[in-house]
């Protein structure tokens, strides 16, 4: 069993807490630090995006527990307590976008994806977007398109989600889970 570390600040007298993994604390200070510059009141049932996704804030013993979409359920409607699978999300997105030197251009999780049938066993792939969206496919596909929410993408192949952070005009060719070429919009 894995342990979760609480990390705990207070903003004009109201406490907020956050619970993830070992491995997301320097990103949860980080959470916490975009707290303290908004302008609106914290609150029970306050959402607070970050990147793909959104923490919500859920009013516990008179502390503000933040919550992440559940995505191993359904994260439209479900929430969880620890914090770690949007936070480490996060964290990887920006760092895919900034290494390439391009500002990130986060989808959110319920986004849908246009996705050539067959895509999850092909495994060599071509990322593209433009402006509506991503577009999954693979060489020699004669088989027709349909949707994936960016959160089934993330369930599928974990380590290809940090690639949706480009911006429009980007495309993306993978190898299993291995880059092997990204063309950045001019």
């Amino acid at each position: 069993m894995s342990s979760v570390e609480t990390v705990d600040a207070a903003f004009a007298g109201v406490r907020v807490v956050l619970r993830c993994d070992p491995s997301a604390v320097a990103e949860a200070k980080t959470f916490m630090t975009l707290l303290s510059d908004r302008r609106t009141p914290l609150a029970d049932g306050a959402i607070i995006p970050l990147g793909f996704s959104h923490l919500v804030l859920r009013e516990e013993h008179g502390v503000l527990v933040a919550h992440e979409p559940n995505y191993a359920g359904n994260p439209v409607i479900a929430l969880r307590r620890d914090c770690t699978t949007t936070l480490a999300v996060h964290r990887e997105m920006l760092a895919f976008a900034n290494a390439r030197g391009v500002r990130p251009a986060f989808p959110r999780f319920a986004d849908t994806l246009n996705v050539r049938l067959g895509w999850a066993a092909a495994t060599a792939l071509d990322l593209q977007r433009d402006e509506r969206g991503w577009t999954v496919d693979f060489a020699g596909a004669t088989t027709a398109f349909g949707a994936l929410r960016v959160y089934e993408f993330l369930a599928a192949r974990p380590t290809l989600l940090r690639l949706l952070a480009l911006p429009v005009g980007c495309r993306v060719s993978v190898d299993g889970e291995r880059v092997t070429q990204t063309k950045l919009a001019k």
